[in-house]
């Protein structure tokens, strides 16, 4: 019983469990951050560089729309027209019935025209000289008139674009080649003038210099209508004019 008591009575030692440690702070990686920063940055100017590389591309590529100045535009019409004025000619049927070939010993040269039209010439003096072509349509009692004219130059030119800008050569409907149409005439430059009228036909006159001598080749109508059968006749005539 003793031995039970003393045992009763010894301290008892009380076990306390381990104090929790609280939780290491992680430690932020300056370096790393800097390095994506700077790598995310350079990346974004790199992309920026390309996309202006391209929009720059495409500026020098795709040139801007340029509008006709109406000068332009009125040559263009005028070259329209006279194609279509050809066009219209040619398919047409002919009111002629056979060409016979007219020859000026005078000037030297030749051309084809119709029976029903013969060439009548005025020369007034050896300066001017004039052929005509009178044509008439009973039908609207209405004619024209297609010519070819050949004066001498009060002065040398050395070329017919140097006579039809010069404001003192004589009198021309325009003193601006981009009024004319360039075309050839027995193998001449020559340029050509159409006058418009309200219904887009008119007279229509073709200057050429050769041997210091101005001529005009064209017609005159009384009524637009007539425009056909006057363009067939100078049609013949400028495609078979020879000079020799």
């Amino acid at each position: 019983m003793e031995q039970a008591t003393n045992d009763s009575q010894l301290p008892t030692e009380s076990i306390q469990p381990p104090a929790q440690q609280p939780p290491a702070k992680k430690k932020i990686n300056i370096k790393a951050i800097a390095v994506i920063s700077l790598a995310v940055g350079l990346s974004l100017t790199a992309f920026g560089f390309i996309v202006f590389l391209l929009l720059n591309s495409l500026r020098n590529t795709i040139s801007p729309v340029q509008l006709p100045a109406p000068q332009a535009i009125k040559e263009a019409e005028n070259r329209l027209e006279s194609a279509s004025q050809v066009i219209t000619t040619s398919s047409s049927p002919s009111r002629f019935s056979s060409w016979q070939v007219y020859r000026n010993e005078k000037l030297g040269y030749s051309f084809e025209y119709p029976v029903e039209l013969p060439p009548q010439s005025i020369a007034p003096d050896n300066s001017f000289d004039n052929v005509v072509l009178s044509g008439f349509r009973p039908d609207y009692a209405k004619g024209y008139n297609v010519f070819i004219q050949a004066q001498t130059t009060k002065r040398i030119f050395a070329s017919i674009e140097d006579y039809l800008k010069d404001p003192n050569s004589g009198q021309k409907p325009s003193g601006n080649l981009n009024d004319y149409t360039k075309i050839q005439v027995a193998g001449i430059t020559a340029y050509r003038y159409v006058l418009s009228s309200d219904q887009g036909l008119g007279d229509v006159a073709i200057y050429f210099l050769r041997n210091n001598r101005l001529f005009k080749v064209g017609y005159t109508v009384a009524e637009p209508i007539l425009h056909y059968d006057a363009q067939e006749v100078l049609d013949r005539i400028v495609a078979t004019l020879q000079f020799y």
